[in-house]
């Protein structure tokens, strides 16, 4: 009885040190950036991105799954928009890789996360507009957003839509009648054609 009651202890610590273990692991993922990507080696970063495919796929899977069979509340054209703006789907890992290698090359980059820094590549690879992505970049050197700096974003597009009765065009941003900085510290980027897109951060900044 008492080396039963020994094992489990021995057991119950084990799970304890595992569980903590695996949750610094996912909160280490999330925080990895430039500083860290530079310093490993190149088996290590084929092994990270490959990593990053296999979960995004599975996400997917399960996701759609769920959806499908269990009809909870998914629409399937808007699960597909989004699938859309994560899947990696003909992109390969040495292409995800490279291009992080090239990102990081800049220095003032290093600081971004690796995973948002897979979608800047990958927005890249697409041959996505150079001002949203430019906007992309800008948007997550400036993380974390402050509270009180989204409270004032918030104050002055209200006060801007209020005026005006819709969001500042492409034109008044460039003349300076609604800063673009404080667009970018909203998560949002005007294009020429006056569409509006959100910007992404996947990555835990403090």
């Amino acid at each position: 009885m008492k080396y039963i009651k020994l094992f489990s202890f021995c057991v119950l610590v084990f799970f304890i040190i595992f569980i903590s273990k695996a949750s610094a692991d996912i909160k280490h993922v999330m925080k990895e950036d430039g500083v860290g990507w530079i310093e490993v080696s190149e088996s290590y970063k084929i092994g990270y991105v490959f990593g990053f495919f296999t979960g995004s796929e599975l996400h997917r899977r399960e996701f759609s799954f769920y959806g499908a069979d269990f009809k909870i509340e998914i629409k399937k054209k808007e699960f597909a928009e989004k699938w859309d703006e994560i899947s990696l789907i003909n992109i390969t890992a040495g292409q995800i890789k490279d291009g992080i290698d090239a990102f990081y090359k800049d220095f003032s980059n290093r600081r971004i996360k690796v995973i948002d820094v897979i979608y800047i590549v990958k927005m890249q690879i697409e041959g996505k507009n150079p001002e949203l992505i430019d906007a992309q970049i800008r948007y997550l050197k400036m993380q974390p957003i402050s509270a009180s700096a989204l409270t004032e974003f918030v104050m002055k597009s209200y006060l801007f839509m209020e005026k005006r009765r819709r969001f500042p065009t492409y034109k008044e941003i460039k003349n300076g009648d609604f800063r673009y900085e404080d667009l970018l510290k909203g998560g949002i980027f005007i294009d020429v054609n006056n569409d509006k897109h959100s910007l992404f951060c996947y990555g835990k900044y403090e």
